[in-house]
């Protein structure tokens, strides 16, 4: 069976689709839940901070352990797919618990939830994304599969802002009712999708056996240096997508006043992202996947710096800067995950290995090393600068959201646009490593029949 046959679009969709829940989960975890167990619950800024943080690196350390077992594991149904399968009831078990806790629940039962949660989505996350960098390593198959991942991806952060306002009618509902509703179809959406997934998603095809042990692959991701630059793009982007991230939300009610509207705001960025995604394809097609994200890298800096001008209480100017926001980082989210995935082509003809579930375990490790960085020094750094999200904006409070949620990732941007557009692996090159690989891949075949 071919790369075009496994690839097909109802396969590829069928794939996707459980993307939509695990988006839908990461919207009240990263936006909606600091706001909320600060505001609703009582809990102080620098509490949630900490609690988001040390719960991060638990995830991380989590990350590598999925991401090695998951490469290690034999079954009939493949690597990935027990891992999903199991992960997925725990998964919405925990959601349940940290979107719709009970009453006078403390600083102790945030850390245990978020702790739960995080075990979970990692146990599904991980070899998810390993599997989808396994299905075909052709350049524009490659970008479809992620650029139909991310599509959905971005459908279900869309759904965040939509779900609430389709059930109880009211542009701007409370936010323990907007939590308590994205939980419930966060478990649903998984409960539909995952079984869709693993009977009719197109197969791993690209899974070599594990050549070296656990501590030896690792040790030999530095000499990956086309990895190592796509981890580099994922680190500055994720610092700065989620430093904005954790202040938009007080940004947006506090500083421009438009708390009536912060849910039509985020939902105008959301379907700028969705329908960029065949616009980045296709300049990823024509210019190459490196510099397409040095150009979202631009566009995205540009949006911040338009919203950070923009005047209070004026609705339009700051939806046109959150599109821009919205449709640049389309080319970041498809994109880096196909970079690192063409690294993983690299590393197995340069014989450092070729365990996707590690390289993707090192990819996704980082992105939530710089969330969690992001969430807990953004969050107490605003506090120590005079912003209080419980009382009227001053001034100081004012210009601490703009540099720290604004400025600060501009010039993280700036920098990630650099090394994208440096980075090693054009079209031309991936196509001489496939060319390889399968020369190698035709003498493995010759040599095991002799």
């Amino acid at each position: 069976m071919d790369d075009r046959s496994t690839a097909s679009l109802w396969r590829l969709a069928a794939y996707s689709l459980p993307a939509i829940g695990l988006a839908m989960l990461t919207g009240p975890i990263l936006v909606f839940l600091p706001n909320y167990y600060a505001t609703e619950i009582g809990l102080s800024l620098g509490a949630v901070g900490g609690v988001f943080f040390l719960a991060r690196c638990w995830d991380a350390v989590s990350d590598l352990m999925v991401g090695v077992a998951s490469d290690k594991t034999r079954s009939r149904w493949g690597r990935r797919a027990p891992w999903v399968a199991l992960g997925a009831p725990v998964l919405c078990l925990a959601v349940y618990m940290v979107c719709l806790p009970p009453d006078g629940v403390g600083t102790l039962y945030l850390l245990v939830c978020l702790v739960a949660v995080y075990t979970a989505w990692t146990a599904v996350q991980i070899p998810y994304t390993a599997w989808g960098a396994a299905i075909s390593n052709d350049y524009k198959i490659r970008s479809r599969v992620f650029g139909l991942r991310e599509a959905c991806t971005v459908i279900g952060s869309l759904a965040t802002v939509v779900v609430p306002f389709l059930v109880t009618g009211v542009p701007s509902p409370p936010l323990d009712q907007v939590i308590a509703i994205i939980g419930i179809a966060v478990i649903g959406v998984l409960v539909a999708a995952i079984p869709l997934a693993l009977a009719f998603g197109p197969p791993a095809r690209l899974e070599p056996p594990a050549t070296s042990g656990a501590w030896q692959a690792i040790r030999r991701l530095p000499r990956n240096a086309p990895f190592l630059r796509s981890l580099a793009i994922n680190l500055l982007f994720t610092s700065s997508l989620m430093t904005f991230t954790a202040g938009i939300l007080f940004y947006l009610n506090a500083v421009l006043e438009l708390e009536e509207v912060f849910l039509q705001l985020l939902l105008l960025q959301q379907l700028a992202t969705i329908a960029s995604v065949p616009g980045v394809l296709w300049l990823a097609d024509r210019l190459g996947r490196h510099r397409a994200l040095a150009a979202g890298c631009l566009g995205v800096g540009g949006g911040f710096l338009a919203l950070a001008i923009v005047p209070a209480g004026v609705f339009l100017p700051a939806a046109a800067a959150l599109v821009v926001v919205g449709c640049s980082a389309g080319a970041l989210f498809v994109l880096m995950p196909s970079l690192a995935a063409d690294a993983i082509d690299y590393g197995a003809v340069r014989g450092l290995g070729a365990q996707g579930g590690l390289y993707m375990s090192v990819f996704s490790l980082v992105s939530k090393a710089a969330t969690a960085a992001a969430i807990g020094v953004a969050l107490p750094a605003l506090q120590a600068a005079g912003f209080d999200p419980r009382a009227p904006a001053t001034p100081e409070g004012a210009q601490a959201l703009r540099t720290i949620c604004l400025f600060l990732p501009c010039g993280l941007l700036a920098v990630g646009g650099v090394v994208a557009w440096t980075h090693p692996l054009s079209r031309q090159r991936h196509d001489l490593i496939v060319r390889r690989l399968e020369r190698l891949r035709r003498r493995a075949g010759v040599a095991a029949a002799g």
